[in-house]
């Protein structure tokens, strides 16, 4: 791995509470892009779980869940909850 990929993924790693878990490995930071992506459905966009299970292609919303908890530290439903939902005018 280079040196700019390994700063680029240690940037977007920083983010997480987890990082063991997506430092590295390009799989890692795919798995980082998409939870960044959950994240910004999640709390800009008034999207139910399933949903942004479906657009991220999960297998299913539990598996999602899994992921999320596993890389932020928290469920979705509390990340929302500490993040509230809010739409750009």
């Amino acid at each position: 791995m280079g040196t700019f990929t390994r700063k680029l993924v240690s940037a977007v790693i920083s983010n997480y509470p987890n990082p063991e878990i997506t430092m590295g490995t390009i799989q890692g930071l795919k798995n980082s892009k998409r939870i960044d992506k959950a994240i910004e459905l999640l709390v800009f966009y008034n999207l139910t779980l399933i949903e942004i299970a479906y657009q991220l292609n999960y297998r299913n919303v539990e598996e999602f869940i899994i992921h999320f908890k596993k890389i932020v530290g928290l469920s979705p439903e509390q990340y929302k909850k500490l993040h509230p939902w809010h739409k750009f005018s």
